[in-house]
């Protein structure tokens, strides 16, 4: 979690080759992403047994 979340500022360039230019509402769709990716690593797995 901690990579995908520090990968845009990390790697700048390749970010912005990726998804265009930075703005607010870019920064907040990024966000979104990696909280909606955090939720479902979390999320247990209940259609398999431990």
């Amino acid at each position: 979690m901690l990579s995908l979340a520090g990968w845009w500022s990390a790697v700048p360039q390749v970010a912005r080759m990726i998804t265009g230019a930075e703005s607010e509402s870019e920064h907040e769709r990024r966000r979104a992403s990696i909280i909606a990716a955090a939720r479902r690593l979390a999320r247990p797995n209940v259609a398999e047994p431990y």
